[in-house]
């Protein structure tokens, strides 16, 4: 991706990784200035210029700028969407279901899908969602796209932070829980087979450490992402009492590794283990992870999690008779402020 030819797209990746790079250095003046520099090009340069290589550079700007935002307030930020609307629009134009992809393009994708996971997810618990959120999580392009350029499928990513495989059975389990909650076209008996099916998928799933990969928590991180998905099917999916002998071993499971990292910086598999600490010594494990990883790494994504799992704390101490359902528990949590909640 060429800096050398003074385009609008060009213009518009310096400016965001500009952005990104004040935002470090708390230079907030600075990074506001190349946000917006940065959102002008990407939008003279779409409506201007649709070769797949300017809107590729557009999707790579865009991505920046929903990063850069992702740790520039402990607050949901309002114009996430913003960005990752325009890295959708552009995402047509430049990847096609026809082809794999590899290097800088499978890199791009990679990180595409991640965010599109995850927002997907938050449009599923988010209780003031807008039609076009749903059209928008019903879409299928970026998971077909990236199913068709599953390389290495049982490779940790480190844009993932778990193999392409066990990403695109979580990916598959939102939309089925999706779904299902729209009713679309679903009768129990092939709700409850999707479901196996993709659990399956999860329970043996192989995740090994890429040439590489020097994290020594790469793998541990991996595995936490395949017990918070089968958590997620028992407890929202299934709708799993917690007394269910499965799911407490699944959670017993995911605590052990919590135990044991120093870190975790992924805050969808955390937030979904969270949800699951029922005992003073479960939550301080909790804080403890929260307390580290605030000081290891952008402390506004952490904060930001602790905000939604302390919310869900707080629903299930004021239900004692345990008659509000997991998932819209969990829903009030990440609703709480308006905003579709981000998780990166």
């Amino acid at each position: 991706m060429s800096f050398s030819e003074i385009s609008l797209a060009s213009v518009a990746v310096l400016h965001a990784i500009y952005a990104l790079a004040s935002q470090h250095l708390s230079d907030l003046e600075q990074a506001l200035y190349h946000k917006s520099r940065a959102l002008s090009a990407i939008r003279a340069s779409i409506a201007q210029d649709q070769s797949s290589k300017s809107l590729l550079q557009c999707i790579v700007a865009a991505l920046c700028l929903l990063l850069c935002e992702t740790i520039a307030t402990p607050y949901i930020p309002q114009d996430w969407t913003t960005f990752f609307c325009v890295a959708q629009t552009a995402f047509p134009i430049v990847y096609s279901t026809d082809q794999s992809y590899k290097g800088d393009l499978a890199l791009i994708l990679d990180w595409m899908y991640y965010f599109n996971v995850h927002s997907r997810f938050s449009i599923r618990h988010f209780s003031r969602r807008r039609d076009d959120m749903l059209r928008c999580a019903s879409d299928k392009l970026v998971h077909n796209v990236e199913l068709n350029s599953l390389y290495n499928a049982q490779q940790i990513t480190p844009t993932l932070g778990c193999s392409r495989e066990v990403m695109m059975a979580i990916s598959g389990v939102i939309h089925v829980v999706q779904e299902a909650e729209l009713d679309v076209d679903n009768t129990y008996t092939a709700y409850t087979d999707k479901l196996d099916k993709l659990e399956r998928r999860l329970k043996f799933a192989q995740q090994d450490l890429g040439p590489s990969d020097t994290d020594p928590q790469a793998s541990r991180i991996a595995e936490l992402y395949v017990l918070a998905a089968r958590i997620y099917v028992h407890r929202v999916g299934r709708q799993a009492p917690t007394t269910n002998p499965i799911l407490q071993g699944l959670v017993d499971d995911a605590f052990s590794i919590l135990e044991s990292l120093d870190t975790c910086e992924r805050t969808f598999p955390l937030f979904i283990v969270s949800c699951e600490a029922r005992t003073d010594l479960r939550k301080m494990t909790i804080f403890r992870i929260l307390n580290a990883t605030q000081a290891k790494f952008a402390a506004a994504n952490v904060l930001r999690v602790r905000s939604f799992i302390e919310r869900f704390w707080a629903q299930q101490d004021l239900d004692v008779e345990q008659e509000i359902d997991h998932a819209t528990q969990m829903t009030a949590a990440l609703s709480a402020n308006g905003l579709l909640p981000i998780f990166a």
